[in-house]
């Protein structure tokens, strides 16, 4: 999970400024993207799998909703914080 924040130099380094150039840029950049995406993936199934099973049995429900919230957040969040980036 730690290892996912070396990433994101890298993918800042392919983009701006553009320190990696030519193909091997793109190839670099999009294999760190595909890395990210993935093991986001498996983290966030991870935990939902994980909230289901460890909340009381009356509160299953709520907190995988409180679960999807967080992921909804957190994508929001993310979206918002690149968005400023671009700009900058």
């Amino acid at each position: 999970c730690a290892a996912r924040t070396l990433l994101v130099p890298l993918i800042y380094a392919c983009v701006r400024p553009r320190l990696v150039h030519g193909m091997g840029g793109n190839v670099v950049l999009l294999l760190a993207t595909a890395l990210l995406a993935l093991s986001n993936g498996v983290l966030a199934t991870a935990s939902m799998m994980q909230v289901a099973r460890l909340a009381p049995e009356g509160l299953r429900e709520e907190g995988v909703y409180v679960a999807v919230a967080g992921v909804y957040f957190g994508l929001a969040a993310g979206a918002t914080v690149s968005w400023a980036v671009g700009r900058a």
